[in-house]
């Protein structure tokens, strides 16, 4: 199966673009979700049956049109995720017959068996009786998502002196960290790097929100202000905190008990009376490692033993091991360290030779079981890729295999059956992309 990386990967190589950063992030996001809107679009054009749903629908005289005359006209809500009609059936007797589209002519008439159309976004009925319905349909098609490029940081740090760094969190291309007693920042725009913070005591779990970087010292909660460039001059706001994580404006942290405070640590709340460690809120539930190590949520016990959880867009991950795991087994990391991601996707981690910040958006994987819809996604991308810059010779040549590559497809998902309400049965020629 291919994936949304290696689609991309191989659109990068048709345009000879492997590692140029002239083809943005963006730009590979948005021509891949483009080349997908494309081929869904023509898919849906055939009679194919893949991304299809289906709904029965009983017509009630509450789905009767407001203006019609006799009472055989209805509207009827299509269902949240409809994007077009596959196929629509009545109960005929016990037995499902075909429902035909009505021509203009035919509005107001009551004719012997149901007819539909679509009005705005209701399904529009005219039948003699108040039916059964059964709507086959396709569904909208999927937002292509795309991990964002890996960030690499402290690239002229010896592998040797890694150990030492204590990860905290990537900020607009900065990164936050602790080496050795002192808080740093290396801003990978300018390239420099920068001392914040100096202390003899160790500095933990450094997170930034709004504004300051908060830290543990000494067993207790520190937070200052930063610009990142100016020292640091910090305030003790929690004054006994083993853990503690920053989350939609508030402190969640845990000593003895586990609890809840405003930024400034004003207003602590009593969440459990237990220690817990990465206590969060994931989907308006709890979210933990409970005093036995293992995971919680929404306060079921999972068994899963973890040293940290973490979450993004829906998504837990767990690390124990130096290993990160996801609680739904599509991912699967070795790392020897960790810090906090960011609202942007990255984590920042350490290997045994590098730090980089890894983008945590999901790739996207094609099921689509036809190789032919891979393929044309990766040379349209391609095409695009070429387009931006401008290479004619590129885009010619990227064409006609295109070209190709879709009478290929219009073979594989060719109509078998010739439908009144969709003029073109088939793709018999190859769109025109450039």
């Amino acid at each position: 199966m291919y994936t949304a990386t290696k689609l991309v990967e191989y659109a990068r190589s048709l345009a000879d673009l492997e590692n140029s950063q002239f083809i943005s992030y963006d730009d590979e996001k948005n021509l891949l979700n483009e080349a997908w809107r494309d081929l869904y679009s023509l898919y849906t054009e055939t009679s194919g049956d893949y991304w299809t749903e289906e709904v029965v629908i009983q017509l009630t005289s509450a789905d009767v049109a407001p203006n019609s005359l006799n009472g055989k006209e209805y509207l009827v809500n299509l269902p949240v995720d409809f994007y077009k009609i596959r196929l629509l059936d009545w109960n005929s007797g016990g037995r499902w017959s075909q429902v035909d589209v009505f021509s203009t002519s035919m509005r107001g008439s009551v004719p012997s068996k149901p007819y539909y159309r679509l009005k705005n976004n209701k399904l529009w009925i005219i039948s003699p009786i108040a039916c059964e319905l059964r709507l086959t349909y396709y569904i909208p098609p999927a937002i292509i998502t795309l991990p964002n490029f890996s960030k690499p940081f402290l690239e002229s740090t010896p592998i040797y002196d890694l150990s030492n760094i204590g990860l905290g969190q990537i900020i607009d291309n900065k990164l936050i960290y602790t080496d050795t007693g002192s808080i740093y920042v290396e801003n990978k725009d300018t390239g420099d790097v920068i001392q914040l913070y100096n202390s003899i005591d160790t500095q933990t779990q450094v997170q930034y929100y709004a504004g300051y970087i908060y830290w543990i010292e000494d067993g207790a909660i520190n937070r200052a202000p930063t610009n990142f460039t100016q020292t640091l001059i910090p305030t003790e706001i929690i004054a006994d905190a083993d853990n503690f994580l920053l989350q939609d404006g508030y402190i969640y942290y845990s000593f003895t008990d586990t609890y809840k405070c405003n930024l400034d640590g004003s207003s602590p709340v009593l969440l459990l009376p237990e220690q817990t460690t990465s206590y969060q809120i994931y989907l308006d539930t709890p979210l933990y490692i409970n005093s036995a190590g293992t995971i919680v949520v929404d306060g079921e016990d999972s068994t899963i033993d973890a040293e940290r959880v973490l979450q993004y867009d829906g998504v837990i991950y767990y690390y124990i091991d130096n290993t990160l795991y996801s609680l739904d087994d599509n991912f699967n990391m070795n790392i020897l360290d960790l810090g906090y991601i960011s609202k942007d996707s990255y984590l920042p981690i350490r290997t045994d030779d590098s730090i980089i910040g890894k983008s945590l958006i999901i790739d996207t994987v094609f099921d689509y079981p036809t190789n032919e819809v891979n393929e044309l996604m990766a040379y349209l991308c391609g095409l695009g890729f070429a387009r931006k810059q401008s290479n004619t010779v590129k885009m010619e040549l990227i064409g006609q295999r295109l070209g190709a590559l879709m009478a290929r497809f219009s073979e594989v998902v060719k109509r078998d059956e010739y439908q009144f309400y969709r003029i073109n049965n088939n793709i018999s020629t190859p769109p025109i992309w450039y």
